[in-house]
């Protein structure tokens, strides 16, 4: 378990808090070190579409066994500082299932992911017709 922890290549910050702010009450992208869904697994499925749609790594959307902090906040702040591009699917630490509803996971995207993310966004699949029928569930449109 120690061996695990420590490939991780987790770092001390320099910053004295963490701050979760809800994306539109943002001023500006400037100190973000990811953007943090929790999804169900509809929402899910566009993110991962939209993640892989110019990044068909095997890495591009990764799943490791952590606790729900690991999986929120580590895993997407270590690609960040390295410039990386996966994205990180996560909250599966049966201790912290409990502090998501049940039909919800997470899906971190490091920020230096994220940036390219918006450029692709409306090339994606999101806006394709592929998509269409899901988005009127995810809206409610239909059953």
């Amino acid at each position: 378990m120690y061996a695990y922890v420590e490939s991780l290549g987790i770092e001390m910050t320099d910053k004295p808090y963490l701050n979760f702010v809800c994306i539109d009450q943002l001023s500006d992208w400037e100190g973000i070190e990811a953007v943090v869904f929790f999804a169900t697994p509809d929402i899910l499925s566009g993110l991962c579409t939209w993640a892989l749609f110019d990044n068909d790594a095997e890495d591009a959307i990764v799943t490791k066994f952590a606790s729900g902090c690991a999986a929120v906040i580590t895993f997407a702040s270590v690609e960040n500082r390295k410039g990386g591009r996966s994205c990180f699917l996560g909250m599966f630490d049966p201790s912290a299932r409990p502090l998501v509803p049940k039909n919800e996971l997470s899906f971190a995207i490091p920020m230096s992911r994220f940036k390219e993310m918006l450029t692709t966004m409306p090339d994606s699949a999101l806006y394709q017709k592929a998509f269409s029928v899901v988005r009127r569930r995810i809206n409610g449109e239909i059953g």
